[in-house]
């Protein structure tokens, strides 16, 4: 059976196993510490069964959420990822994209394919929409090897 309960600082709502009760733990949301409290006994009566619904009536449900409120300032739970390279970037009235093509992103098993990729996408954008193609190098750590390794691409700012 679960134990729910406060933080005794920030009120955030937690939850743990009964068993864990009388141990010492830190909030995750402000890291404050504090002994989780015994399980106090709640005898509630089933909920009634619900009465027959009338046809359609599950499209205007009304639903009840609770949703927990603290003073503590709100942490993101799920972290965003920086934009790709490739991400529109508004500049003045017309939309300029970057594309960022790496020579080890074309490769198959003894085939090098770069040339085709950047070729292939040059005619796509095409030669009017092109701002500037710009050559870089940048080294990685493959996974078999694990020795800093050298490679080449390009990057490509163009009218989107």
């Amino acid at each position: 059976m679960d134990v729910t309960f406060p933080c005794p600082s920030c009120q955030q709502d937690l939850a743990a196993d009964s068993s864990l009760a009388g141990a010492e733990i830190a909030c995750p949301t402000c890291n404050t510490k504090f002994f989780i409290p015994k399980a106090a006994p709640v005898a509630q009566p089933p909920p009634p069964p619900p009465a027959p619904a009338a046809p359609g009536s599950h499209l205007h449900a009304e639903l009840h959420f609770s949703v927990p409120t603290t003073e503590a300032p709100t942490q993101s739970l799920i972290k965003k990822s920086n934009p790709t390279l490739g991400t529109p970037v508004k500049q003045g009235p017309a939309l300029i994209q970057i594309k960022t093509i790496r020579r080890i992103e074309c490769q198959e098993v003894g085939k090098d394919h770069f040339d085709e990729r950047v070729t292939s996408f040059l005619q796509k954008i095409g030669e009017a929409n092109i701002v500037s193609i710009n050559t870089i190098t940048y080294s990685y750590l493959p996974m078999e090897s694990k020795v800093a390794t050298d490679d080449y691409g390009v990057l490509i700012v163009f009218h989107g």
